[in-house]
Formats: C-alpha cells, structure tokens, sequence
C-alpha cells in the first residue's frame, strides 16, 4: 500500500497549537459535565474564561485554515481534516464560553444546573451529528490512503518513517482512532444530554446504552 508522505520543509502549517488547544477544549468540556453530573462546586464564570480562550485560538487557526484553501498545494485534504474540525470545535467553544459568562449567576443559585445546561446545549445536536459522521469519515479515510503517515521530516515522530511497514504505519492509525473515536462521542453526546435535560421523559427512560452516574 502506497502512503502519502508530507514535505513539511516546504509547507506552512501550525498543527500543534491546534491539536494542544483542541485536547484542551474537549478535555474541558469533560470536565464541565463530569462537575456538573457529581454536583461538585461549579465555576460557570472560569469556564466561561478558558472556553472563550480556546475559542479565539479554535476559531482564528480552524478558520485560516479552512478558507484559504488549499493551504498547502496538493494536500488539500488538510483543510478538511484539521481545518474544517477545529473551526467546528472553536464555533463551539467560543459559544460556550459566553455562555457560562452570561448564565454564571442564574447557574450558581440554581440546584439544577446540570438540566438547565444539558437542556440548553441539547441544540447543538445538528452539528454534533454532522461533524461526528465527518470526523468518523475522516479517521476511515486516514486508515485507507494512509493520510496521517509521518514524513521524515517531522521531528520525533519523523523516526517512524524509517520503520519497514507496518511499523511506519503506526502514526496514522493512531490519529484515524482518536479521529473516529471523537467522532462516535460527538455523535453520543445529544443522547446523553437528552438523558440528563429531560430525565423523566421516555425517549431518556429507554436510553439504557446512556451511562447512567
């Protein structure tokens, strides 16, 4: 099997903020609901500090990335695998964290934050499902063309290019299964917060494949 190989030294790309504040925002969403679900203390108005943070960094590189198109001459798909999600997670991001700001009072005297945030967040279930199919599609096509094979170029990482396959292979199935693993918990989450907003109604009673804390 042939595998597309990047020349980074002749390339403009900043992954590596992406993917660090990307890891933070989801980490941070686990967070707020894993808080919010154990009825420990809340910090609406923090949250909404480091969701907005996240968001402008999301936002300027997802969207950079998406519209300038191609970024970098014949890897288009760069754009569409890294762009086109990060610009999806800051639009989000961004949006929670003036959320929190707003709602940190009503959040903080109320004793059902957790159903009032899982009921207001419930509408971002169209583009959940959307970019969870995307992002499942995107790690089944990095799996089948090889899309996320390390270049000899890329520092560390780089080594595995040097590995007789299926060694050198390792780096794309690792990022195809964070990929697609996002992409199945995004498409989870509207089933989960459904449970939580509205826990006596009966599409929430028979949800039993939804964790139940």
């Amino acid at each position: 099997m042939e595998h597309l190989v990047i020349d980074w030294s002749h390339l403009k790309f900043y992954n590596t903020i992406m993917a660090i504040s990307s890891g933070a925002a989801l980490a941070s969403i686990s967070m707020v609901l894993t808080s919010l679900v154990q009825g420990t203390k809340i910090t609406p108005r923090g949250w909404g500090i480091n969701f907005l943070a996240l968001g402008i960094i999301l936002l300027g590189t997802g969207m950079h990335m998406t519209l300038t198109w191609p970024l970098a001459p014949m890897y288009a798909f760069d754009n569409i695998s890294f762009g086109e999600p990060v610009f999806v997670l800051g639009a989000i991001t961004f949006m929670l964290g003036f959320y929190f700001w707003k709602q940190t009072d009503n959040l903080l005297r109320s004793d059902q934050a957790l159903k009032i945030v899982a009921g207001d967040i419930l509408n971002f279930k169209f583009i959940l499902y959307g970019i969870g199919y995307g992002l499942v599609g995107i790690g089944l096509a990095g799996l089948v063309f090889g899309l996320f094979t390390a270049p000899i170029e890329e520092p560390v990482v780089g080594l595995e290019a040097l590995l007789p396959y299926p060694l050198n292979y390792l780096s794309t199935v690792f990022v195809s299964m964070i990929w697609a693993s996002i992409g199945v918990c995004a498409i989870y989450t509207p089933a989960l917060l459904n449970y939580y907003a509205y826990p006596d109604s009966t599409s929430a009673k028979n949800s039993f494949w939804v964790i139940k804390f």
